[in-house]
């Protein structure tokens, strides 16, 4: 039963999306967590390649607490326009994008690592999420969705789960 009422969340979730953009630039903070990697939280940047686009690459620094790691991810990232109330259109976008990732883990926890000796690490992304702009204002809140894998380093698949608040210039 209670994994029926997640399906129908979610589906009335990407549902109602729509196109918030009404921002060409957006500068922000992320908080997500994964169950191996602990908290992390960063910077974000995202930017349209032009007004009428719906394509963005976003940028993001983080750093994990558990770790003590930084790290930085690009991504080309697409927003969707959905069908949806007239209401919503200005305020509501999902999105989908696809991207890499490098991390430099400092010595203090090389030892965690099965690579030993190995500080850095690199793989490729996924990213799937909403946002939402605040009406009357110019900040955008979003929730996503990252699986990432690891290529150099370790070889370990994370799912991340983050929100973001986002300026929109």
């Amino acid at each position: 039963m209670k994994l029926k009422i997640f399906i129908l969340l979610l589906f009335i979730y990407f549902s109602i999306p729509a196109q918030a953009k009404k921002y060409r630039t957006a500068w922000g903070i992320r908080i997500g967590y994964s169950y191996s990697i602990g908290f992390n939280y960063g910077l974000s940047f995202k930017q349209y390649f032009s007004k009428e686009s719906k394509l963005t690459y976003n940028l993001m620094l983080n750093h994990s607490i558990q770790y003590n790691d930084i790290g930085g991810t690009g991504l080309l990232v697409y927003h969707f326009k959905w069908m949806t109330p007239k209401r919503f259109t200005t305020y509501i976008a999902s999105y989908l994008g696809i991207g890499i990732h490098a991390i430099y883990i400092s010595n203090k926890h090389r030892t965690f690592d099965s690579n030993k000796g190995m500080s850095f690490k690199a793989g490729p992304d996924i990213l799937v999420g909403s946002e939402v702009k605040i009406p009357r204002s110019r900040f955008m809140l979003g929730l996503d969705f990252k699986p990432f894998y690891q290529i150099l380093g370790t070889n370990n698949d994370y799912m991340e789960i983050a929100i973001s608040l986002h300026y929109t210039i």
